[in-house]
């Protein structure tokens, strides 16, 4: 596909001589990988690391997350290898058949991240599931060991030449507007008009770094926390949804997955969540921030700084998270971390930080690394 900007479509054709099972329409639901679905895997830096995966059911459902480290990590929110509040835009659309059901899936190159050159090579896997059977069938077959967010063992994707992402910018202002009357008494009465303005910004400065700036930030849009019950002694926790936190997320992590250690415990040393927030969920405002977190090569990059305003009797505060990691061998990488908090207009400051390493000595098994699927669109 030399030159191009358009979207890459994938079209799925499954046949099966049992009834299809699919009921679930709500995006992202769990249920989805219950039912009959077909997922796509693509490792787009050809690392044998990291991906993106999306699936989609008979109903059209869709679900979309990236993945890091094969998804092996079992942290929490920021720390997971599994980002599914991604916020990526792709579409899907299916209908069942007599003898199966079709489907077309497209994604656009703009929202990926993938090594800069003119010629690109890379790993795809293809995976359909049928329910009734309980069957899965993967196009370059995965160790039963491994479950489907393995990217090590995906095939090849060739024939991706000179492809464009378009002009990679995106723009999110807002607007809030009204008017207030505020009546005293009888005889006083003040009136005034009320207005806020900000913007995000989102720029990829390569094919594999982006840069978000935000200013006077607002969150109203973010989707709601699910409500928790909590009957230990322990702190509830809560996913980061706020889209200037999320893509890339893993690149401001550090500790180690679940394939190298035997208690699968993360170190969870920065949690995006505590930003913009008091100890008691009151939401803070955010003056502006700046967030370049991506790859090069090798090189996995994060930068974060951001400035809190003070209210509610919480001082405002600066965050500065500084990540760097370097992929080495096959499997393993190592890296450091620097996290800053200072509060304004008092002494008070936390600094962390810390290095780290998980070290593979032998190489993952590859099964599929034989198999390729040309592109000659």
């Amino acid at each position: 596909m030399p030159g191009s900007e358009r979207p890459q479509i994938i079209a799925v054709r499954a046949y099966s001589s049992l009834a299809v099972t699919a009921t679930e329409m709500r995006r992202h639901a769990d249920r989805l990988f219950d039912e009959d679905n077909f997922q796509v895997i693509l490792d787009t830096f050809h690392d044998s690391r990291n991906g993106y995966m999306f699936v989609t059911t008979p109903l059209g459902a869709k679900l979309k997350q990236q993945i890091f480290d094969q998804g092996e990590g079992v942290g929490r929110g920021g720390t997971s290898t599994i980002n599914r509040n991604w916020d990526g835009v792709w579409d899907a659309a299916a209908k069942i058949v007599s003898d199966g059901w079709i489907a077309k899936i497209e994604i656009p190159f703009s929202m990926l991240r993938f090594a800069p050159g003119q010629s690109q090579v890379w790993g795809v896997n293809f995976q359909p599931y049928t329910r009734r059977k309980n069957e899965i069938v993967a196009w370059s077959p995965i160790p039963k060991a491994y479950s489907p967010t393995r990217v090590s063992p995906a095939g090849e994707l060739r024939g991706l030449s000179d492809i464009s992402r378009g002009l990679d910018l995106r723009l999110k202002p807002f607007f809030v507007g009204g008017r207030r009357n505020i009546q005293a008494s009888a005889t006083n009465q003040t009136t005034g008009g009320l207005h806020d303005v900000g913007r995000d910004v989102r720029y990829g400065l390569t094919a594999g770094l982006n840069m978000d700036v935000t200013v006077n930030t607002d969150f109203a849009q973010v989707e709601v926390d699910e409500q928790q019950v909590d009957l230990t002694r322990f702190g509830l926790f809560f996913h980061e949804k706020r889209g200037f936190f999320i893509e890339n997320s893993n690149f401001f992590t550090i500790g180690t997955g679940q394939a190298f250690t035997l208690t699968q415990v993360q170190t969870d040393l920065f949690f995006s969540r505590r930003i913009g927030l008091s100890d008691t969920g009151t939401p803070l405002p955010i003056l502006g921030g700046v967030r370049v977190a991506g790859k090069s090569g090798r090189n996995n990059i994060g930068v974060l700084d951001i400035q809190a305003d003070d209210a509610f009797g919480v001082p405002g505060a600066n965050f500065f998270v500084g990540r760097y990691s370097r992929d080495v061998l096959r499997r393993s990488r190592g890296g450091a971390i620097f996290i800053n908090k200072d509060n304004i207009n008092d002494a008070h400051f936390n600094r962390t930080m810390g290095i780290d390493a998980n070290i593979a000595p032998t190489p993952a098994p590859q099964p599929g690394r034989h198999k390729q699927a040309d592109d000659d669109q």
